[in-house]
């Protein structure tokens, strides 16, 4: 059996809703946690998956994997099969095909973001996993690059933008940091509750 040596966090959650859909209520609670253990045994001793948080409206996991993967998301994406397939969770998505909008909070070390620069790719997605695990958000913090002027350097890049690729890159960015508010948000009313 291969040692899981690389650890991802990844933020799952849906894509494009078509109900307003509480992954804390019991039921469906329970098929994530079922599906997470279908995943492990169908992928024992390559790859598994540790719940970490749900969230109202995203799921909280950590991949663990033998392997340096060339795209992290391909490598869970059995996992949202077997949420659609055996637990019908294709239900909740208003688009066939596509359950789920992945942020990978956090990359084992020395494993870079691809096609991002690290310092910036951390302190966008630090909100997404506060308040799930001190230790990996402590690991984020200490490779934030401190730079006030995020906000202003990506505003002119974009209005500087000469092709749709790049465009497209950066509604992907904006869409993940309204999805990092939003369950950020969840969590502050939770906690408050």
């Amino acid at each position: 059996m291969e040692k899981l040596e690389y650890e991802y966090i990844i933020v799952l959650s849906l894509a494009f809703p078509s109900v307003n859909v509480n992954f804390r209520e019991k039921d469906i609670g329970n098929n994530i946690s079922e599906a997470v253990g279908d995943f492990d045994f169908r992928f024992d001793g390559r790859k598994s998956i540790e719940l970490l948080e749900i969230t109202k409206q995203s799921i909280v996991i950590k991949l663990s994997i033998s392997f340096t993967p060339k795209n992290v998301t391909r490598e869970i994406s059995a996992f949202s099969q077997i949420l659609v397939q055996d637990y019908n969770f294709d239900k909740y998505s208003a688009k066939v095909g596509r359950l789920f909008k992945i942020v990978i909070g956090s990359y084992p070390e020395g494993i870079e973001p691809p096609g991002h620069n690290r310092s910036m790719y951390y302190s966008g997605v630090k909100e997404e996993i506060m308040g799930y695990m001190p230790e990996v958000v402590s690991k984020v913090i200490n490779n934030i690059h401190q730079d006030t002027s995020v906000f202003i350097k990506m505003s002119n890049e974009i209005l500087a933008a000469d092709n749709i690729d790049k465009l497209d890159n950066y509604i992907q960015q904006l869409e993940n940091l309204v999805s990092i508010a939003t369950n950020k948000k969840d969590i502050m009313v939770r906690s408050k509750q």
